[in-house]
């Protein structure tokens, strides 16, 4: 039987909802189309449009129908495209008939918890949103076997967080004994749902209870801090503060929508900001268990079990992941007499051979262990509804909690704090060379800046220096050293820090294995070493296929990155969805998102001074100029010219202006080389970024940031971010906050996760252009935030040449899809 491979474009997939799985139902409409006389001309799907990919068996008749259209309809370069083209035009007279064969007058639309919601909070539902909550209501209320994982995309500034709230609550009338959990990359992005939520309750009697989860880094110990008081001076900024803050019972303020007692932002609010100890008074693993701070990070669990809604970051979430895992494992050996991880391998020897090519060992192991999970197993309540916001760094945010953070500095301190204690346990010579070590890998890091580099691609010296690290640390672990609770701490760090250094020299470059990484920070290049996994596909795939119980809801901006045919391929991979659990539902980009905006691009020609191998505003790299010094002499020129562009882009703008970077290094140069032409003020390189360019607003200046890393997927520069700082709304007419985004270059390998670097290994160039893809559309998300600003108020300077050079072309492809709905551009 013959397979065909065709794609459904998501617009379409309305069209195929019912009972049976979108391969049967589109193997059926076009079997009934080859039969259909009076059938729909074929309709080629515009380029750009994210669609999903199907295969489909078809029997020989079906096939020679196809092959006998392919005469009748011809320029299809298959009869895959054919049968494609034959469903979406099917699909368009639908649509249209929708559209027309409506019975006068149009009946209203039937009111929504939604709009309920929205007028509580005296506004009005707007179309964007009600597209989105119907589509999403739709997925919620379908009948499903295995809990499914929604794609749910939606363009930034509908106000996706009324839309999952609302849908909260109709899910939770429907399942009153369930938990509901939303999930947030980061504690500012999950305030905004929960201070929605705080409004939400008392505008609607029936909104449930919640409960806001959070790390025990952010609870003080208050017996930590009465140490530090006791040791600062008198004068010392906000101890007067914090002590009256400790006396208190360290409460929230009134108007703090976490409501927890003990949390450091409470103590940063009564101190006014002033408080400088954070890092010495957080609860750790240490902080005795009768301590406040350590009885209200524990309470919180506790509320949870019995809460409808529970509010809590992705690390929060991995944490649960990682506990639950633990539980089920030992479970299972305890039930079987073997591990999981052997069972599962036995189980995937026994398979035939071509079974094993669309098997994955570790899903094998989860579903051994999906009978061994307590509900009580987590320290999170048994999930119900999974809604995790910003899915697209849920990966990242999730390898993050599976690695570890060292800082050779700090082991330096703590060594150092050790041998004053008990000096004979550790020798003037180890002192000696992990300060070497340090010194060293130090000089590296002039050159990179904010980056990082593999230890096992480091040069030589600097590799023999990560090993003495790891040498020494073994070295003073191995002998007998006094515990007591001056030094407890100290120890379990070192100890922590050794033991994964290890591992990852025992699994360097093995699949689930762990590796280590030398990070430089921006603006001193202190070393730190960041050791973590390749790849926490189990981690992730044990939350859709064990832990998550009804359904779980992806949210974001950038979903959809149309890398490949199937639109959704690259997160599924990224976030190790089963393709049979993945449910597509069609995107939501209204027009007024990218209306307001007019595009720039470099012009694409050579001239007598710019010769064909230095191109106006091509970033050289060592790919595309071997040679060090022909490289550092291109360099110097590019960064000329992407400065004198910025100068003159912000002389000609109306209000602030973006740069988004791909280092630190080229940030601080930029930084350099405006600093003095700018006015006063206006320059922000960096970190606060947001306060600063807010208040510089305020101010009546226009504020320019220099910006890298989490600015392309976090920031929020817009009239709603000012209307907090001035005290009066803005409205989208008079919004100038940002009116200019400038990326000087494309984004590429700007993700340096140890994730990623392993996805590139195993598949090239496919999980760059991936992670280029999501990245570059959040990052001209931050232009347009919000609905009604002016057409072509905005503009967006994307000053990469390279997207015209056919060796960067894979690359640039997803790139050049994103820029499609601008228009026409202005070359520069």
């Amino acid at each position: 039987m013959p397979s065909l491979k065709i794609r459904i474009p998501v617009q379409d997939l309305s069209a195929y909802d019912g009972d049976c799985s979108l391969p049967k139902a589109a193997k059926d409409r076009l079997a009934t189309l080859l039969h259909d006389e009076g059938r729909a001309p074929p309709a080629l799907i515009p380029s750009g449009i994210a669609a999903q990919g199907v295969t489909i068996w078809i029997s020989e008749e079906h096939k020679a129908a196809l092959t006998d259209l392919m005469r009748i309809y011809r320029g299809h370069e298959g009869i895959g495209p054919l049968a494609t083209s034959l469903l979406h035009g099917h699909a368009k007279r639908e649509h249209e008939a929708d559209r027309f064969d409506i019975p006068e007058p149009v009946p209203q639309r039937e009111r929504t918890t939604l709009d309920r919601l929205n007028e509580a909070l005296g506004d009005q539902t707007r179309d964007a949103q009600a597209q989105m909550f119907s589509r999403l209501h739709k997925e919620l209320t379908r009948s499903v076997g295995r809990p499914p994982v929604i794609a749910a995309e939606a363009s930034t500034g509908i106000g996706k967080t009324r839309v999952f709230l609302a849908s909260m609550l109709d899910w939770s009338v429907a399942h009153p004994t369930e938990t509901a959990i939303l999930t947030a990359p980061s504690y500012n992005v999950l305030l905004q749902s929960v201070a929605m939520w705080q409004r939400l309750r008392d505008a609607l009697p029936e909104t449930p209870d919640a409960v806001t989860i959070l790390g025990q880094r952010e609870f003080v110990s208050a017996a930590a801090l009465a140490n530090v008081l006791r040791m600062l001076p008198e004068d010392a900024p906000g101890k007067v503060a914090a002590a009256q803050w400790l006396a208190a019972g360290g409460t929230a303020s009134m108007d703090d929508p976490l409501g927890h007692a003990w949390l450091m932002r409470s103590l940063q609010n009564a101190c006014d900001g002033e408080w400088a100890y954070a890092t010495e008074i957080c609860v750790d693993t240490a902080t005795p268990d009768d301590d406040p701070g350590r009885v209200a990070y524990q309470l919180q669990f506790k509320r949870a079990r019995d809460t409808p809604w529970v509010f809590c970051t992705h690390a929060m979430l991995a944490t649960d992941v990682r506990r639950r895992i633990m539980q089920a494992r030992k479970g299972y050996k305890e039930d079987a007499g073997t591990s999981a991880s052997q069972a599962a391998w036995a189980e995937y020897e026994a398979m035939e051979s071509d079974l094993r090519k669309g098997s994955r060992l570790y899903e094998i192991q989860n579903d051994l262990l999906s009978g061994m999970v307590a509900g009580d197993a987590g320290r999170l309540p048994q999930i119900g509804l999974l809604i995790v916001d910003e899915a697209h760094m849920l990966e990242e945010n999730f390898a993050r909690l599976f690695a570890t953070g060292i800082s050779i500095a700090g082991l330096l301190r703590s060594l150092q704090d050790l041998h004053a204690e008990v000096p004979r346990k550790i020798t003037a010579a180890e002192l000696a060379g992990i300060k070497e070590a340090w010194s060293q890998l130090k000089h590296m890091g002039e050159g990179h800046a904010g980056e990082g580099q593999m230890a096992d691609q480091l040069p030589p010296g600097a590799r023999e220096a990560v090993k003495n690290v790891r040498t020494i640390l073994q070295k003073i672990l191995a002998r007998k050293v006094p515990v007591n609770d001056v030094n407890r701490a100290i120890i379990n760090k070192l100890r922590e820090a050794s033991v994964s250094l290890e591992l990852a020299a025992q699994s360097n470059n093995q699949r689930f294995g762990m590796t280590t990484r030398v990070s430089w920070s921006p603006s001193e290049h202190w070393p730190s070493l960041e050791v973590g996994r390749y790849d926490i596909g189990p981690e992730l795939d044990f939350l859709w296929t064990v832990m998550v119980q009804d359904r779980a809801v992806l949210v974001s901006a950038t979903l959809y990155e149309d890398v490949s045919v199937e639109g959704l391929e690259n997160v599924r991979r990224l976030l190790s969805i089963r393709s049979d659990r993945l449910r597509a539902m069609a995107p939501i980009r209204p027009p007024w998102t990218y209306e307001p905006v007019r595009l720039y691009l470099p012009a694409n020609a050579v001239t007598p001074d710019y010769p064909k191998d230095q191109q106006r505003f091509y970033r050289p790299t060592e790919r595309s100029t071997p040679d060090p010094d022909k490289l550092r002499i291109q360099t110097l020129r590019w960064r000329k010219e992407i400065a004198e562009y910025v100068l003159q882009a912000y002389e000609s703008g109306e209000g602030g202006m973006l740069v988004l970077l791909t280092s630190h290094a080229e940030r601080e140069a930029l930084e350099v080389a405006i600093a003095d032409r700018l006015p006063h003020g206006a320059l922000i390189s960096q970190t606060p970024a947001r306060k600063h360019f807010l208040r510089a607003t305020a101010l009546g200046i226009r504020p320019c940031l220099l910006a890298v890393g989490a600015a392309w997927t976090g920031l929020d520069l817009s009239g709603d971010g000012l209307a907090s700082v001035i005290g009066r709304s803005v409205s989208a007419t008079d919004d100038k906050v940002l009116t200019d985004l400038v990326i000087p270059n494309a984004p590429i390998g700007a993700n340096r996760t140890l994730t990623q670097q392993w996805r590139r290994q195993q598949t090239g160039v496919v999980a760059e252009i991936g992670a280029v893809s999501i990245l570059f559309r959040q990052g001209i998300g931050r232009l347009v935030r919000r609905e009604g600003l002016p057409r072509r108020s905005r503009r967006l300077h994307f000053l990469d040449a390279r997207i015209y050079d056919p060796h960067w072309g894979s690359f640039f492809a997803p790139i050049k899809r994103a820029l499609r709905v601008y228009g026409e551009p202005r070359h520069v």
